[in-house]
């Protein structure tokens, strides 16, 4: 054999070993680069997916909150206008003969009892008024009317020595609105 062919076998040796290399050199860079792409992807699609489950969570707790912030300031609205409903038809009782006639009622009903008769301030002469006629026509006296008024929206309270007795428009109304708040609410403000 010349030198020449033992140079070329071995060049041809060396170049089909590297060659043999080479392929598994790429054969298991393209199994790490496939292992790690497949970790990578893995990885990604667990942050993604835990980044949706905490949006969600978080969309909810808001989503929640502001209903229920949503929820609280429509019953605020709601009860306000009931409030200024109530206030309007207290101010229109207070108007009519009828709530008047109630009220001197309600007098004759405490006649002969200890106490004092209380009342808003600028109702005084009214209900003094009333006072003097159902004393003027009854035997049973009414307690006298008390110097000091009362914060009532009308009506009167008789405080006597052992218990009160609240003839308020104000509690009046307030046991009215308890009995038809349900009903109110329902016909003014029906749920869609």
């Amino acid at each position: 054999m010349t030198l020449k062919r033992i140079e070329d076998h071995i060049l041809d040796q060396a170049k089909a070993e590297a060659s043999t290399m080479t392929e598994a050199a790429r054969q298991e860079a393209d199994r790490l680069t496939s292992a790690a792409r497949e970790q990578c992807e893995a990885e990604y699609a667990a942050a993604v997916e835990g980044l949706q489950r905490q949006l969600k969570t978080t969309f909810e707790q808001e989503t929640g909150k502001l209903r229920a912030d949503c929820g609280m300031e429509l019953l605020r609205l709601k009860t306000r206008i009931l409030d200024d409903i109530f206030r309007k038809a207290a101010r229109k009782l207070l108007e009519r003969d009828d709530f008047w006639n109630l009220v001197q009622r309600q007098l004759k009903e405490v006649a002969g009892r200890e106490g004092r008769v209380h009342c808003r301030a600028d109702h005084r002469d009214a209900v003094g008024k009333l006072i003097d006629e159902i004393n003027g026509a009854s035997e049973q006296k009414i307690a006298p009317l008390a110097e000091e008024p009362v914060d009532i929206t009308g009506g009167f309270v008789f405080r006597g020595a052992q218990f009160d007795i609240d003839y308020s428009l104000d509690s009046q109304l307030a046991d009215f609105r308890e009995k038809t708040l349900p009903e109110l609410i329902a016909r003014a403000f029906p749920e869609e």
